[in-house]
């Protein structure tokens, strides 16, 4: 997709836990209109793509079967995890097994530590990255069960990046 509507949800906006004025300039130039928001009750089914950063336990999990009609629909969803505190990465896992379960991924219990992603893959996705940070996330598995899923980006903590590509 190139150019198009996004909404960012996020509940930090201190520039170490958000999505950057970096990331904001990259999807502006890109051709994306981009709307940030903290508010996560903001509908979103209008939107060509949502992403979603969370702060567990602060704020809650978007429900994560409209998530998946969303999906289905058409949308694009780009989620990440691993931003709560000690000890809560089982919860937040949890919290998002139905959503990326459906598609054949799952986030790891723990967080992998990784503060910083040197890319090395040549998926699309990466197309002039050279590095990401990513914050103490959580990795991510393929379970297997969709021929879909694939992990585009590997760590020393596992699974740093999947993408699911629809027929």
């Amino acid at each position: 997709m190139r150019g198009g509507n996004i909404l960012l949800f996020e509940t930090h906006t201190d520039n170490e836990r958000n999505f950057s004025p970096v990331i904001l300039d990259a999807l502006t130039s890109a051709g994306f209109a981009v709307t940030l928001t903290t508010d996560y009750t903001t509908p979103y089914t209008s939107y060509d793509a949502i992403f979603v950063s969370r702060d567990y336990p602060v704020s809650g999990f978007l429900d994560n079967v409209a998530l998946i009609d969303y999906v289905d629909g058409g949308g694009g969803v780009y989620l990440t995890s691993g931003v709560g505190g000690p000890g809560s990465a089982p919860a937040e896992a949890a919290g998002w097994d139905t959503f990326v379960n459906h598609f054949g991924l799952d986030f790891a219990n723990s967080y992998n530590q990784v503060q910083f992603v040197p890319i090395t893959s040549v998926h699309p996705i990466f197309a002039g990255v050279s590095g990401l940070d990513s914050g103490n996330g959580a990795s991510i598995l393929n379970l297997g069960t969709n021929p879909d899923a694939e992990i585009v980006q590997t760590t020393t903590g596992g699974g740093a990046y999947a993408v699911v590509a629809g027929p």
